[in-house]
């Protein structure tokens, strides 16, 4: 039961992660802009 949930935390925690890169990207461009 465990590692079920540990393994859910761990795939949110890294979907966030690849949202929010291509998040950052976009605003450093418009600030460069």
């Amino acid at each position: 039961m465990r590692w079920i949930v540990l393994g859910v935390v761990v795939v949110v925690v890294v979907g966030l992660g690849w949202g929010a890169v291509p998040d950052a990207v976009r605003y450093v461009r418009l600030r460069n802009m």
